[in-house]
């Protein structure tokens, strides 16, 4: 059986939360809440940042704007007063000439330039002007030129601009660019009016505003008034100044969302602030939203499980105990059909009709265990493999029962059969056992009957009569051989003692030539001394007295000592031969001694066997041969059944 997938899961969950449908459909339902919980809180957090990026992007791009927007102002003033300082009359170096030409030119510029000047690049001093109360004051005590050193121009083509400064109350900020005179110490300054661009500056998420700050963290431009020249945020200012590229970050100290970006070619940063309140207030509200929503999905799920799961428990609980009772063999319990038409009411009408088939499957078994197959029940429909089987079990049984009879029949006439057949057999078995006492008596003329009525019972008396036949057989080839071993052992017996006697004889005779070869050897030995010591003084004498005759002596004595010499070594060698010939007629004697004790033994266990032999009785004496070999042994010759025997 496979396993299921999630077995292991279940194994986590405790058994009395398993034991109980409320507890797991609680447990679900938790399950759920938190799945749903943790997913709209992700899914709220992933709408925050998606929201929160938008609102940096929108922040980001109106700084970025009003980066562009500042870029753009100050090229069309640059430009303008470069177009002014290329004018001829500041050529002529005629004073009234200029004075009145500014007069004109002013007329010809935008509204936010308030006022022309003519100056002396090296003393500052305003030498014409649009504004009386300008000429002849020196510009350099007012004005902080942005471009160090301030009117000292390197390049005719140079524009130079001055940080915003306050005059007769107005917010201002001056160009300045070098004439095409013929000095190069004079210039042409403009005069503008920054209230123009910083009333264009604009935010998109109320209560935001926007400054321009510069290298100094000096607040240049601003709506309000009061934030003019005053210096921005120490720290927040550097780490803004310090970026080369937009970007947007959040300040903690002052709840703001700030957006900057750099101005390009001028030493200012645009900086845009907003309330986190009022710039995050769409994130607000989705949060709001999204938890509304988890909190209907809640109540809805805390609903569901105060209502559906309790009444399907306290249903699934009364089900329970009628299906324990049915299933504990209680086929009377009352279950009632049920008007409810969802799964719950459909299982509890299915249990009420599977009670009443199970009462009626119950009558029938009762009916057919006690054989009554005419009771009214078993016409009664049980649907299903359940009456199906009920049916086979009744065709069945009759067919049983009639098989019984049947069989209760043939085993009686077996039965009878069977008490002849050993009746018979117990007869024919006394018989055998009757003959088999005979033959172990001894008498083997006794055979056993064959009536064939019993193939087995005949086979034992055909084998025991074969078998019979072969002992009478072998008893009396047996009696012939006790005869013959009698009268071999005989004639044995006494060849060995004639042949004993003879080499007691003979090794008598040879230890008396041994014993004469002996002392004749020692004789010949003295002799042979003696002749060496008469040799030894002649040879002696002779060399005293050089007598030829006594020499020829001493020769004749030293070859009769080798003569002597020779009957000595051959005394010895005819007394080892003696020996030799002695010991052999010994062995001879002891093995002659050896088949005599045989034949005795042979004559005496050929005895006992005769006397056994005489107790049988047999039709027929059967001829054994007994034949001895060239070493004298007895061997008896093959013998019908000698193999079997």
């Amino acid at each position: 059986m496979s396993s299921s997938p999630l077995r292991p899961l279940k194994q986590l969950i405790p058994s009395v939360i398993r034991k109980h449908y409320l507890a797991k459909f609680g447990l679900i339902i938790l399950v759920v809440i938190l799945a749903t919980g943790g997913a709209g809180f992700y899914f709220q957090q992933e709408a925050s940042a998606e929201l929160t990026t938008q609102v940096h992007n929108q922040m980001e791009t109106v700084a970025s704007q009003e980066g562009d927007k500042l870029t753009q102002w100050t090229d069309e003033h640059r430009q303008h007063v470069r177009t002014l300082s290329r004018d001829s009359v500041f050529g002529s170096g005629d004073r009234t000439e200029i004075a009145t030409t500014l007069l004109f030119l002013h007329e010809d510029q935008p509204d936010s330039v308030t006022a022309i000047h003519y100056v002396n690049t090296n003393t500052g001093e305003v030498l014409e002007s649009t504004a009386k109360n300008w000429k002849g004051a020196n510009i350099n005590d007012t004005l902080q030129w942005r471009d160090s050193p301030g009117l000292e121009f390197r390049f005719t083509q140079s524009v130079g601009s001055s940080q915003v400064f306050q005059s007769d109350g107005v917010d201002k900020m001056a160009f300045t660019s070098p004439t095409h005179a013929n000095t190069d110490s004079r210039a042409v300054v403009t005069m503008v009016n920054t209230a123009e661009i910083t009333e264009s500056f604009r935010n998109p998420i109320e209560g935001g505003y926007t400054q321009v700050i510069n290298s100094q963290r000096t607040i240049e431009l601003a709506k309000e008034p009061e934030q003019m020249l005053t210096t921005y945020r120490g720290a927040t200012a550097t780490a803004l100044i310090d970026r080369e590229k937009s970007g947007v970050v959040e300040l903690a100290e002052t709840d703001e969302v700030v957006a900057y970006a750099p101005v390009s070619g001028i030493n200012w940063v645009v900086v845009t602030h907003a309330p986190q309140s009022n710039a995050y207030t769409v994130i607000s509200a989705v949060r709001s939203e999204f938890l509304f929503v988890i909190g209907i999905a809640l109540a809805g799920f805390l609903i569901l499980s105060v209502t559906i799961g309790r009444n399907t428990v306290r249903s699934l609980n009364r089900l329970e105990t009628k299906a324990t009772a049915l299933a504990n063999g209680n086929v009377q319990t009352d279950i009632e059909q049920t008007d409810r038409i969802d799964e719950v009411g459909r299982l509890t009408n299915s249990f009420q009709e599977t009670q009443a088939y199970l009462e009626t499957a119950t009558k029938q078994t009762d009916a057919i265990a006690t054989q009554d197959f005419d009771a009214p029940v078993l016409d009664e429909e049980v649907p299903g493999t359940l009456g199906d089987s009920l049916d086979r079990t009744r065709t069945d049984l009759e067919q049983s029962i009639k098989a019984l009879e049947f069989a209760r029949k043939e085993t009686e006439t077996a039965r009878k059969e069977a008490e002849e057949m050993a009746t018979a057999l117990t007869e024919q078995a006394a018989a055998y056992s009757e003959t088999m006492e005979q033959v172990s008596d001894g008498d083997m003329t006794q055979r056993m009957t064959v009536d064939g009525r019993e193939a087995a019972m005949d086979r034992i008396g055909t084998e025991f009569n074969e078998m019979v036949d072969e002992l009478e057989k072998t008893i009396g080839q047996l009696q012939s051989y006790v005869d013959e071993v009698e009268t071999a052992g005989a004639e044995v017996e006494h060849s060995v003692n004639t042949v004993r006697t003879a080499s007691e004889q003979i090794a008598s005779s040879i230890q008396k030539i041994s014993d004469d070869a002996h002392n004749q050897r020692e004789q010949f030995e003295h002799l042979s001394e003696t002749l060496g010591e008469i040799t030894t003084e002649m040879d002696s004498i002779a060399a005293e007295t050089e007598r030829s005759d006594i020499k020829q002596l001493s020769k004749q004595l030293k070859e009769t000592e080798s003569a002597v010499t020779e009957m000595i070594d051959l005394s010895q060698q005819t007394m080892s031969e003696a020996q030799t010939v002695a010991g052999a007629a010994q062995e001879q004697a002891a093995e002659l001694n050896g088949v005599a004790e045989r034949a005795d033994d042979l004559q005496r266990y050929a005895e006992p066997l005769r006397i056994i032999l005489e107790q049988f009785e047999t039709e027929q004496q059967h001829e054994f041969v007994l034949s001895i070999g060239s070493t004298g042994s007895m061997s008896p010759s093959k013998l019908p059944g000698a193999d079997e025997q």
